[in-house]
């Protein structure tokens, strides 16, 4: 996994935006802040085509590991399937002068 995540020439994409900042991102375009406009913007990112070539791994918001595609697949299995590590930051914890960057993989 370590190999695949720092793979040369690829990098990690952030997509861990909460559902209220992806809120914003949809208001900018006139979209309401719905699962489903949620869903879509998700979709639109993670099913790009080649994406893997240039990602090696995906930062993803709690919510987006148990959705899935407009097709039925899960959205992580789209990424896994392109060759990209799928994980969740974990930042549900106390922060002081010692905390780390916390990194999960995702269940799939």
């Amino acid at each position: 996994m370590q190999k695949t995540i720092a793979s040369p020439g690829r990098g990690i994409l952030a997509m861990d935006e909460s559902n209220a900042t992806c809120g914003l991102r949809l208001a900018s375009i006139g979209l309401e802040n719905t699962e489903v406009n949620r869903q879509a913007y998700r979709q639109l990112l993670v099913g790009t085509p080649g994406l893997g070539e240039y990602v090696s791994g995906a930062i993803l918001f709690e919510e987006t590991l148990y959705q899935s595609t407009t097709d039925g697949s899960k959205m992580v299995d789209v990424l896994s399937q392109e060759g990209i590590v799928p994980g969740i930051k974990v930042d549900k914890v106390p922060l002081t002068q010692f905390t780390i960057a916390r990194f999960s993989i995702a269940p799939h």
